[in-house]
């Protein structure tokens, strides 16, 4: 593709323009040329060639024309006439004359201008047009489906709702700012504004408060509905009756970006807390050889005194001392495990296992910008992905080799039924494995940018 450039015909009319006026704009390159020879090593060896065909390359036209009435100029000056005149006379007397070439110096400025790698990358931004109107739109709309999905995720976890109960008391005693709760307030607004809108956020915070008070019960519904059969369809249509007045609140509070990212690290918190006190209890209860239940049922029995200190001990292969320590210890850990659970409503796994125990993961993802870590997450445990195009936006991968892209309901299906077999399923999930360390693993990208960073010096 590189060397067909020279056979295509707007081509050669460019070059046959450039011959006649002495120069071309990076601009009427740009366009003459077809998409498909826009990629940046094409496009420095059509500049190569133009300029072995003494064709200036300008910015613009007033560069160019600059140029060539300054060459036309100084063919037809009499003092040029004079210079050479007088040039050849000291030559013939051995007498050197020192000129200062300034046309020499201003050509050479110019050619390190045009292979200037900075302002080669700014004409190739150039190049690609500007966002318009409906592309905003298009941006802003996914911007604001995004934000609603973060409340309506929020709301499913009652520490995050807890939160926002606590910014209205925290208004009402003047502990935090109005503009640190909200987007509207700006620091020059009137203070009777600013006051009216505390108000008004303070009783939307109290309606919250009042709703999750009500409807506090709902949250242990929640695991239980996450299901198609009819008989929860009434709780299931009670959740999102209940998600709906809580976020419908919050979108008309308009709540500070900031405030949501604080809310969202304590949440993190607690799931990461709950994770660490669940591979703690596997640790300590998987060294007796019996499970959490087993142990629990234990020393429910002791409790209740259905048998005795030393056969419990005998159980666990401890002394009596050790096992009221152990009973203690894991009991503890047990009991702030489930205090966690209550404030987050949902029991975090260790996504390790479950991406271990899973033949294929799906990612049915239409909204939402950048690359999305799920699906990075799926590759560095070799399973095979079956996602929308914006779950694979950003990767490099062939969407047949680790699976399928798919973007209806149909495709979807279509797409799982091809892969039953455990041979395709087996090659998926080797592309995917082998395509993360090739390409997104820490290593593998720290070498990419190690690389990129040397190339800039």
């Amino acid at each position: 593709m590189i060397n067909n450039f020279k056979d295509l015909p707007q081509y050669k009319a460019l070059l046959s323009k450039g011959k006649a006026v002495g120069y071309l704009t990076f601009d009427e390159v740009n366009k003459a040329l077809p998409p498909e020879f826009s990629a940046p090593e094409i496009f420095e060896d059509i500049i190569g060639h133009i300029e072995q065909q003494e064709i200036a390359l300008v910015d613009t036209e007033k560069e160019g024309k600059s140029i060539t009435s300054g060459n036309s100029d100084s063919e037809n000056d009499p003092v040029d006439a004079v210079f050479d005149a007088a040039l050849d006379s000291s030559l013939e007397d051995g007498i050197e004359i020192s000129a200062d070439l300034t046309a020499t110096e201003d050509g050479s400025d110019f050619a390190a201008r045009n292979t200037d790698p900075v302002r080669m990358y700014l004409r190739e931004m150039g190049a690609v047009p500007l966002l318009d109107r409906d592309g905003e739109v298009v941006i802003a709309k996914k911007i604001e489906m995004g934000e609603q999905d973060v409340l309506y995720a929020l709301v499913e976890v009652p520490v995050a709702v807890e939160e926002l109960i606590n910014v209205g008391e925290d208004l009402r005693q003047n502990r935090i700012k109005l503009k640190d709760v909200v987007k509207t307030i700006e620091e020059d607004d009137p203070s009777e504004d600013e006051m009216n809108q505390r108000t008004r956020v303070i009783l939307l915070l109290d309606e919250i408060k009042a709703t999750y008070k009500k409807k506090r019960k709902i949250y242990s519904k929640l695991d239980a509905c996450c299901t198609l059969e009819r008989r929860v369809a009434g709780t299931q249509r009670e959740i999102l009756q209940f998600k709906e007045e809580i976020v419908t609140r919050l979108r008309d509070i308009k709540l500070e970006k900031t405030l949501i990212d604080r809310i969202i690290e304590t949440v993190e918190d607690y799931v990461r807390q709950m994770r660490n006190f669940r591979r703690e209890l596997a640790a300590y209860i998987g060294a007796t050889g019996k499970t959490q239940e087993e142990i629990e049922r234990l020393f429910a029995k002791l409790d209740a005194r259905q048998i005795s200190m030393q056969e419990a001990a005998n159980q666990l292969d401890m002394s009596v001392d050790k096992m009221f320590s152990y009973k203690e210890m894991i009991m503890g850990k047990i009991e702030s495990l489930r205090r966690l659970q209550e404030k987050c409503s949902h029991d975090v796994e260790d996504l390790e296992e479950v991406y271990e125990q899973c033949h294929i993961v799906i990612s049915p993802i239409f909204h939402g910008g950048g690359m999305k870590t799920k699906t990075a997450e799926a590759m560095m445990y070799g399973c095979p992905i079956i996602g929308s195009k914006e779950a694979f936006e950003g990767y490099d991968v062939d969407y047949n080799q680790i699976g399928a892209q798919c973007n209806t309901a149909k495709e979807f299906i279509d797409a799982i039924n091809r892969m039953r077999t455990s041979e395709v399923l087996i090659q998926c999930a080797r592309y995917a494995r082998n395509i993360f360390l090739r390409k997104y693993e820490t290593n593998a990208l720290s070498d990419k940018m190690s690389y990129f960073l040397s190339s800039m010096a």
